[in-house]
Order: C-alpha cells, then structure tokens, then sequence
C-alpha cells in the first residue's frame, strides 16, 4: 500500500513538473515566435526584452531536465549496486553461519573422540591394575 502511494506521489510531482516545464517553454516561444514573425525595429527590441526575460527561465528548465536524468540514472544505477551488495552480504552471512555450523559439529565429534579415548585409556588402565 505505501509503494503504492510512494509511486502516485511521485508521478504527480513528475507530471505536475513536466506541465510547468512545458508551460514556461511554449508560452517563450509563444511571446517569441508573435513578435518575430513580423520583424520590424519595435518588434525586434520587444522579443529582444521578452528574450531577456524568459531566457533564464528556459534555461532553468533545459538546465533541471538535463540535471534530473542524469542524477536519475545515477540514483538508478547506485540503487542497483546497493540491492546487489544486499544480496552478496547476505550470501556472506549465510556461507559464515554454515561454516560455524560445520565448524561446532567438527568440535563436538572431536570432542566425542577425545572422550571416548580417554575412556577407552581409562578401561585398560583399569584392566592393567
């Protein structure tokens, strides 16, 4: 359920950033494109003030879409080294516990030997005396 609201969440902040961003984009080409289409001396000193205007708005929205993808990428591609790093921890984690397994069974029956000499040195000892 909260993927789920995490994936609506951010969708509308992508959707709702993209028609701002298209917003700022087609309304300088819009104020541009009037004032061009007719050049003449007025004209072209209004497109250049309109120009000065919104030039740095376009550029913010090239500049964050070009910034966003590529950050994106990179946020994917470190996500993907981080689960497979998961997944290798985890592998370590469990070839270290099946070898202190294998590791306490090999002490035991060692330990079970060990036992069992002692007792089979104390039977002939007892059977010497």
């Amino acid at each position: 359920m909260r993927n789920s609201i995490e994936w609506i969440t951010k969708a509308a902040k992508e959707w709702v950033t993209h028609v701002i961003a298209l917003g700022i984009v087609a309304t300088s080409l819009l104020l541009l494109s009037r004032e061009l289409w007719s050049p003449s001396e007025d004209n072209l000193e209004i497109a250049q003030g309109i120009a000065s205007i919104v030039g740095p708005w376009v550029g913010v929205v090239i500049g964050f879409y070009f910034g966003v993808r590529s950050g994106d990428r990179q946020a994917e591609a470190a996500s993907a080294q981080a689960t497979a790093a998961e997944v290798q921890r985890d592998v370590a984690a469990t070839s270290v516990e099946e070898l202190e397994d294998e590791k306490d069974k090999e002490l035991a029956a060692a330990q079970d030997r060990i036992a069992s000499l002692q007792k089979g040195m104390r039977d002939i000892l007892d059977s010497l005396s």
